[in-house]
Order: C-alpha cells, then sequence, then structure tokens
C-alpha cells in the first residue's frame, strides 16, 4: 500500500496517510459521493496518533480539536466492536454535526448506512433517520433543493413515506425547473411503490 505524509491538521503530528486511489485529485461533489455505493468508501482519513478524521483536507478549528478529545467522539473512536471503516464514516458524521456542517454530516450518516449495507452489516437505522435530521437542519440554514431532496430520499429509505411526500410537496411550491421535476417524480414513483432501495438521484 502506497503512503503519504501530511502534517495532522488536528494533532499537528507528521503522520503517514494510505493513499486511496479514488480520492487523488478529486473535487468534492455531492453527486458521485452520494450515489456512489462502493468505490468512495475509503476517501475519509483518520490520524492514526489523534483519531481525528478527515475528508478533502478541510481546515479544522480549535472547535474540532477540542470534540475530536471530547469522551463522546473518543467513546466512538476506541469501540472495540465497530468495523474501522464503518467507524470513519459514523465519526465524520459526528464531526460534521457538531460543527453544524449539516449537509456534510447528512452525506457521511448516509454513507455509514450505505457502508453497513453493503459489507452485509444489519444497517443501523438511526444513520438514515441522523441523516434526514442532518439535511433538513442544512434545508432550513440555505433553502437548498439539494438538502430537501436528500432529507426527503432518506426519509424514503426509512420507510417515512407520509413525511418524504410532504417534503417532496414543499419543494414543488418552492423550487422550479426540469430537473426539480424529475427528481421530484421519481421520488414520488419510488414512494407510490413503498421502494425503501438506495435509488441514483440526478443532483
Amino acid at each position: 500500500m502506497e503512503y503519504r505524509e501530511i502534517i495532522c491538521p488536528c494533532c499537528g503530528k507528521k503522520v503517514n496517510i494510505p493513499v486511496d486511489p479514488v480520492s487523488e485529485n478529486f473535487d468534492f461533489n455531492y453527486s458521485i459521493l452520494v450515489n456512489s455505493y462502493d468505490e468512495f468508501f475509503d476517501m475519509v482519513e483518520m490520524c492514526p496518533e489523534c483519531g481525528c478524521v478527515f475528508l478533502f483536507d478541510n481546515p479544522i478549528g480549535d472547535d474540532v480539536k477540542e470534540y475530536v478529545a471530547s469522551e463522546e467522539y473518543r467513546n466512538i473512536l476506541n469501540d472495540p466492536d465497530l468495523e474501522e471503516g464503518l467507524k470513519k464514516w459514523i465519526l465524520y458524521a459526528v464531526l460534521s454535526e457538531h460543527v453544524e456542517a449539516f449537509s456534510e454530516a447528512g452525506i457521511a450518516y448516509m454513507k455509514a448506512y450505505d457502508y453497513a449495507e453493503l459489507k452485509g452489516m444489519t444497517p443501523d437505522k438511526r444513520f438514515i433517520e441522523k441523516s434526514a435530521s442532518c439535511f433538513l437542519s442544512a434545508e432550513e440554514k440555505k433553502l437548498a433543493f439539494t438538502d430537501g431532496l436528500l432529507a426527503a430520499d432518506c426519509l424514503r429509505r426509512d420507510g417515512d413515506f407520509e413525511r418524504a411526500l410532504h417534503i417532496l410537496e414543499v419543494l414543488s411550491g418552492m423550487f422550479e425547473g426540469e430537473l426539480v421535476e424529475k427528481n421530484i417524480e421519481n421520488e414520488k414513483m419510488w414512494i407510490v411503490l413503498k421502494e425503501t432501495a438506495k435509488r441514483i438521484l440526478d443532483i
């Protein structure tokens, strides 16, 4: 395995991080990350010294450093029953939620759910529920169609069809355009079919 040497943005120590070929020169793209089901799962990196997780070399503030040292974070980090790949996405989700980066938190919880499903584990429904709540929090802050759609999609996957449909109706009244209509129609169709499986979203 190939490694690259970095200075951890959290603890400041020089560490070696495995190089994931998929993540090299990758620009953050919600569509690719949300829709991917296998090849992007190793993109979250973890410092072997302090346990801080990071994605795309995002800057780290003092609030993040404090949370990484917190009992809540360390309990997840040191949980012997959590598979390593799943643990990284959960940690990235709680870290993003802590700093109110709700869109990233929603995607991370979604990827944790997808990861468990892909690896043959029993997916923890709390992940998809948390994903929906994070997207709704992001939607409240900036009224973005993508966050609202992802919230509805997570609720659909959780089997909460009534709430998902309500959000889609709200989005229909707030946004317009061919892509908006296409996504809403697809979600409504899956709801009618009581479909809870992962679907490709045109975002």
